[in-house]
C-alpha cells in the first residue's frame, strides 16, 4: 500500500507461522484511487458472496445450518484452500452455568466468502486426535504432541489464554502447512473442513469477548480495555458482528498517544487538516500540520468498520507493529498512532514528492542513472527490513514514495511478514500485487525474503522500460508468463542493467541474487559500481531528480488533483475514546530518544512551505 491508496491489498493469502494470522485473497475491490491511470486488475471480492450476508438474529439457528453448508461449499469451490485467523477469545457458559474459554476463528474462502466459528480447547484436541488416527504418518507431523497441552489450574488467567491463543493458531497453521507439503489442500480434509465451518456465525451462549487478545504483547499502549457481552440473541459475530462489537465495546479511557517532545498526549485535535492527498476503500490520507510544531505530516485515516468488514484487521495491526520498530532513511517513519471509536490514525512522514507510480505515469520511463539511484536506496531499505526478520512482500511503484529532496521512502507494511530469516522459506503465503509476484508465491512452494529481490527486479525493469516484464491484464496468462516465458529487453537497456535484472528474476529462488549471499551480493553488482553506499545511506548523495514544487506554502502538486480537490470529511470530535480489543495496542508515541532532534529536522525540511504562508 502506498500512502494515497490506503490499505490497498491486491491479492492476499497469508499464513502466520508465528501463530497470529493466515489469510487469503483480499483486496480493495475498486480501482485503488478511482484514478483511470492506476492499475485496476485486482482480485475482486464481493460481499454478496459472503455466506453471512442476510442472516438475522431471529432465525440464527436455521441460518447457522445453512451457513455451515454454504461455508463448506465455498472452501471446496476454492480447491480446499482458504484463510484462517484466530482473532480473539472470550468466555461463555453452558446451560448449567459452567464457564469455559472460547477461541474466535475467522475464515475466508478463496471466493471471498467469510464467516466466524467459535471453538473450545476440547474441540482442537478432538480434531488433533482424529487427524492423528488417520493422517499422522502421511503428514510427517506430530499432530497430537504439538497441540498445546491441557491446563487444569489457572486456565482462566488472561495471560495464559492469550499465550494459548497464539499457540493454537501456530498449531493450526502447522497442521495446514503439513497438508500442503503432501500436496493436499488442507480443507479437502473432511475433519479440518468441519472444524472451520460447523455452526458458522453462531456464537455460544452469553459470550463475553476478552479485550486483550490482539497484540496483547504490546504492553506500552495507551489503549484502555473493556469487556463486551454478546447475548444469545445477538448472533452477529461474523465480520459485521465483530465490527459492531468492536465499536460498541469502547469505553471512555484515553486512546491518545504521547508526544515524546512535549510529554503531552497527542490526538486528532492537535492537527490541522489541510487537504486530501489520497483515498482508498478504507479511508483517506490527509496532509496535516501539527499545531504546536507547525510540522507537516501525512495522516492516514482508516475506517474501522470497513477494515473489519473486509477482514483487514491483521494487515492493519501488522503495519502498525512493523512501523513501530523501524527507523531508516528510506522507509517512512511513524510518528504517532491513535484511534477513536470509529477510526484509526497513522501520523507519518509527509513525502511531498508523491508516488514513483505518479512520476512514471508522467514520463513513461526513467533514465538509467535515476533508476539506479532509486534501486540502490530500495536495496538499503530491503536489507534493513531483512536484517530485522521482516519480508516486505509488496514492493511496487505505488508503494515507493519520494520525499521533498527526491529520496525514496517505502510505505505500506500491511502485507509484511515478521520472523522470516531465510531467503527461500518461512511462510507459504499467497500475497502481493499480481504483476510483482515471484514464482514461488504463484506455485505456493513456500517463500522467504527472496520475493523482495524478485520484486525489485520487476520494479527496476519497469522503471527502465515503462512496464513490468510479461505484463498483461489477463491474470492467468500473466502468471503463466512469469513461470515460463523468457525475459526480453528493449535495446536501450544497458548490459549492466540487464545483468542485475536477470539476477533478480531467477525463478529458482535459491539461485537469485540477494538470496545466495544477502544484500552485499546485490550491492556488489556492476550496475551499482559507482555507488558510495555509506554516503548514500547518510543521504549525502544528491538525488538526480528533485520532485517539482509549486510556488506556495503547502505544495501538493505531486498528488492527483482528483484527491487534492476533495473535501475533508474527517470527524473532528474528541479522540479520547478507548479502542476495541480488535485494535488493542494501536497507540504509538514515537519511541526514539532523539525525537527532539528529528522534530527540529522536520521543521527545517518544512521551512520553505511554512515561510510561504
Amino acid at each position: 500500500m502506498d500512502l494515497s491508496s490506503m490499505s490497498g491489498v491486491i491479492m492476499e493469502y497469508s499464513d502466520d507461522s508465528a501463530g497470529e494470522h493466515d489469510s487469503d485473497y483480499e483486496n480493495e475491490d475498486d480501482d485503488l484511487h478511482g484514478n483511470p491511470g492506476r492499475r485496476s486488475d485486482v482480485m475482486s471480492l464481493d460481499d454478496s458472496h459472503n455466506p453471512a450476508a442476510g442472516s438475522s438474529a431471529s432465525n440464527a439457528a436455521a441460518d447457522a445450518a445453512a451457513l455451515t453448508r454454504a461455508a463448506q461449499t465455498a472452501l471446496l469451490s476454492g480447491n480446499g484452500e482458504g484463510h484462517v485467523t484466530i482473532t480473539g477469545n472470550g468466555c461463555a457458559q453452558t446451560a448449567s452455568k459452567k464457564t469455559y474459554t472460547v477461541y474466535i476463528i475467522s475464515v475466508r474462502a478463496l471466493n471471498g466468502a467469510a464467516w466466524t466459528v467459535y471453538r473450545r480447547y476440547s474441540q482442537f484436541k478432538a480434531l488433533s486426535e482424529k487427524i492423528h488416527l488417520r493422517m499422522n504418518n502421511r503428514l510427517q507431523m506430530r499432530v497430537k504432541e504439538l497441540l498445546p497441552p491441557k491446563k487444569m489450574i489457572g486456565s482462566f488467567d488472561p495471560e495464559f489464554i492469550s499465550r494459548r491463543q497464539k499457540a493454537l493458531a501456530k498449531w493450526l497453521n502447522q497442521l495446514m502447512d503439513a497438508f500442503r507439503r503432501i500436496n493436499m489442500p488442507p480443507f479437502n480434509d473432511e475433519d479440518l473442513r468441519f472444524f472451520v465451518t460447523h455452526d458458522a456465525n453462531k456464537p455460544p451462549r452469553d459470550l463475553k469477548i476478552s479485550t486483550n487478545t490482539i497484540n496483547s504483547s504490546d504492553k506500552n499502549s495507551g489503549d484502555a480495555s473493556s469487556t463486551g457481552v454478546v447475548g444469545s440473541d445477538e448472533n452477529r459475530l461474523g465480520p459485521e458482528g465483530q465490527m459492531e462489537h468492536a465499536l460498541n465495546a469502547a469505553g471512555t479511557a484515553s486512546s491518545r498517544s504521547r508526544d515524546v517532545r512535549t510529554g503531552k498526549q497527542v490526538s486528532l485535535e492537535d492537527f490541522e487538516m489541510i487537504k486530501v492527498i489520497g483515498k482508498g476503500s478504507f479511508g483517506k490520507v490527509l496532509l496535516v500540520r501539527k499545531r504546536d510544531s507547525r510540522n507537516l505530516f501525512a495522516m492516514k485515516v482508516l475506517d474501522k468498520k470497513n477494515i473489519i468488514r473486509r477482514n483487514q484487521v491483521e494487515h492493519t495491526n501488522t503495519e502498525r507493529r512493523v512501523l513501530g520498530q523501524i527507523r531508516h532513511p528510506f522507509i517512512v517513519t511513524l510518528h504517532f498512532a491513535f484511534q477513536t471509536r470509529t477510526r484509526l490514525y497513522f501520523v507519518l512522514d509527509y513525502c511531498s514528492g508523491g508516488e514513483l507510480f505518479f512520476h512514471l505515469g508522467r514520463c513513461g520511463r526513467l533514465r538509467e542513472s535515476l533508476a539506479c539511484f532509486y534501486a540502490a536506496e530500495i536495496t538499503l531499505a530491503l536489507a534493513h527490513l531483512h536484517s530485522l526478520g521482516i519480508v516486505y512482500r509488496d514492493l511496487k511503484p505505488e508503494n515507493i514514495l519520494l520525499d521533498g529532496d527526491g529520496h525514496v521512502r517505502l510505505a505500506d507494511f500491511g502485507l509484511s511478514k515478521e520472523g522470516i530469516t531465510t531467503g527461500t522459506s518461512g511462510t507459504g503465503s499467497f500475497c502481493g500485487t499480481a504483476e510483482y509476484l515471484a514464482p514461488e508465491i504463484l506455485n505456493r512452494t513456500g517463500h522467504g525474503t527472496g520475493v523482495d529481490w524478485w520484486a525489485l527486479g520487476m520494479v527496476l525493469y519497469e522503471m527502465l522500460t515503462g512496464m513490468p516484464p510479461w505484463y498483461t491484464k489477463e491474470r492467468e496468462v500473466l502468471f503463466e508468463r512469469v513461470r515460463r516465458s523468457p525475459l526480453e529487453f528493449p535495446k536501450h537497456v544497458s548490459p549492466n542493467a540487464k545483468s542485475i535484472i536477470q539476477g533478480f528474476l531467477v525463478r529458482d529462488s535459491a539461485k537469485r541474487i540477494g538470496v545466495r549471499l544477502g544484500a552485499q551480493e546485490v550491492m556488489a553488482q556492476p550496475f551499482f559500481s559507482h555507488i558510495d553506499w555509506k554516503a548514500l545511506y547518510e543521504r549525502r548523495l544528491s538525488p538526480p531528480f528533485r520532485p517539482r514544487k509549486d510556488v506556495g506554502s503547502l505544495d501538493a502538486s505531486n498528488f492527483d488533483k482528483v484527491f487534492t480537490r476533495m473535501r475533508i470529511e474527517v470527524p473532528t470530535g474528541p479522540s479520547s475514546i478507548a479502542g476495541s480489543n480488535t485494535f488493542a495496542g494501536f497507540s504509538f508515541e514515537g519511541h526514539f530518544q532523539d525525537r527532539r532532534q528529528r522534530e527540529r529536522q522536520l521543521a527545517m525540511n518544512n521551512a520553505s512551505s511554512v515561510d510561504g504562508e
